[in-house]
């Protein structure tokens, strides 16, 4: 019997607590960059704030659950505190600015991973409470949005992100994140809804392995083509072991598929965070949502995380 056991508790509850700190979310740099730059090639009246501004009062927003109007407040008391005199936007600028700020998340980490560990998870965007639908039944059709990302096993930082309607397939998306994978990557994991041609492909073409186990059944492919030797390979050394459930098992651990429980990790520690719910009413809005909640979750992450070992007993 094995168990994992944290080893540098000290250092994991002082980066905990400087999560809750002010200072992580309102820095010297972006109070400098507050202001936006003047453009002489813009066209039209100049913006006030800067895009470092919106997203640092919408990272405020997701980590301390503020509504519009109290997030606000909370920065001008906050300014106030640090002797700081400059504009504030109106709440409806912040939320009118803050679906623009996609292009900024082209890049949510500066890691240069060699494995990127990709999954995607539901998250709620409207609908009855849980108790009045039991109580009275369904009476309006519930939404969501899934939240496709891809993570470095090693930092535990999503690179890539993407956020699709529910009805869309792992395996369309796979291609996606494949492509936007840092050049760095060199082998790409995920679970069986990836086990696809084009995912494979998509890898293969941005000079990657993709590690992702054979559906049930699974044969081998006679195409010529390139891209499909890995999965070839896969069904062979499975096959080789056995076939059944105790091969796929075996495979997996000789493989290091293991390592793609991390990114359910992530997703646990991202709605124990910031919930399993949006509270963007209008795509955009929700797309800016979770990529600020993902950049937020990033900065934690790099602030501390618990290390710790096995234990065989």
């Amino acid at each position: 019997m094995s168990q994992y056991k944290v080893r540098n508790w000290s250092q994991y509850n002082e980066s905990l607590k400087n999560r809750g700190s002010l200072s992580l979310w309102i820095s010297e740099d972006s109070i400098k960059k507050w202001k936006s730059p003047k453009n002489p090639r813009f066209i039209g009246a100049p913006q006030q704030y800067s895009d470092d501004a919106i997203l640092c009062l919408m990272t405020l927003k997701v980590v301390y659950h503020l509504p519009y109007r109290q997030l606000i407040g909370f920065i001008q008391y906050i300014f106030r505190l640090m002797g700081e005199v400059l504009p504030i936007p109106h709440f409806t600028t912040v939320a009118a600015r803050a679906k623009q700020l996609v292009t900024t998340f082209k890049k949510l980490s500066r890691k240069n991973p060699t494995d990127l560990v990709l999954d995607s998870s539901g998250f709620k965007i409207y609908g009855e409470g849980e108790w009045k639908v039991r109580q009275h039944g369904k009476q309006m059709r519930r939404r969501w949005k899934k939240f496709h990302i891809g993570i470095c096993p090693d930092s535990h930082e999503v690179i890539v992100a993407e956020v699709k309607e529910l009805e869309i397939a792992d395996c369309e998306i796979g291609p996606e994140l494949i492509k936007k994978a840092p050049r760095s990557v060199k082998r790409v994991i995920g679970d069986g809804a990836y086990d696809t041609f084009e995912c494979y492909k998509s890898a293969h073409e941005k000079h990657l392995r993709l590690l992702a186990p054979p559906r049930q059944g699974a044969i081998l492919n006679e195409s010529d083509e390139p891209w499909v030797v890995p999965r070839n390979e896969a069904i062979t050394q499975i096959i080789g072991f056995g076939n059944d459930e105790g091969a796929i098992s075996l495979w997996k651990k000789l493989s290091g598929y293991h390592r793609r429980s991390l990114v359910e990790t992530s997703f646990s520690r991202f709605k124990g965070i910031f919930g399993g719910k949006l509270f963007s009413k209008t795509i955009d809005s929700q797309e800016v949502e979770l990529l600020v909640k993902a950049h937020a979750m990033n900065e934690m992450t790099r602030v501390g995380m618990p290390k710790g070992v096995m234990i065989r007993r």
